[in-house]
């Protein structure tokens, strides 16, 4: 099952590439809920910005220990997908490129090892009709417990 392929993946990522490593697998938008994808209790699904659309489950093992709380803690603060580069970057010794690169991105690497909030705020998706494969348009903004979606 999908715990032994995990493991088996931590273990060879040891062995290959050393304690130093961080493994992180997620999700990049909720099921689709026409072929059978289930969010409850989570309204909606992929293609939509309600929270059965962007808000998946996702894990990072730090084998080294020393970038994030160990121990199987839940990380319940805010985290987009796009804060995973200039999180890596931090951790990579690179911050000072994040300015340079004007990500949207955060860097996530003190929260994660402090279990504080790096953001309490998000641009979650914003795309005109002549941006969107289907002409439509959508605009969805996250503020602490509150989302606006147009």
């Amino acid at each position: 099952g999908l715990d032994q392929g995990i493991r088996r993946i931590a273990d060879v990522a040891r062995e290959v590439l050393g304690d130093n490593t961080i493994i992180v697998l997620s999700s990049d938008n909720g099921g689709s809920v026409w072929f059978g994808g289930l969010n409850e209790p989570l309204r909606s699904g992929k293609h939509t910005s309600f929270e059965g659309g962007v808000r998946v489950p996702a894990f990072a093992v730090d084998l080294s220990g020393n970038y994030m709380i160990t121990g199987g803690k839940e990380f319940k603060h805010l985290f987009h997908i796009s804060d995973w580069l200039p999180t890596f970057l931090s951790w990579a010794g690179a911050a000072g490129v994040v300015g340079e690169l004007n990500l949207d991105g955060r860097d996530q690497s003190r929260a994660l090892l402090t279990d504080t909030a790096a953001r309490d705020d998000v641009l979650l998706e914003l795309y005109t009709a002549k941006d969107s494969h289907d002409g439509s348009e959508s605009a969805a903004y996250r503020k602490g417990k509150y989302k606006l979606i147009q």
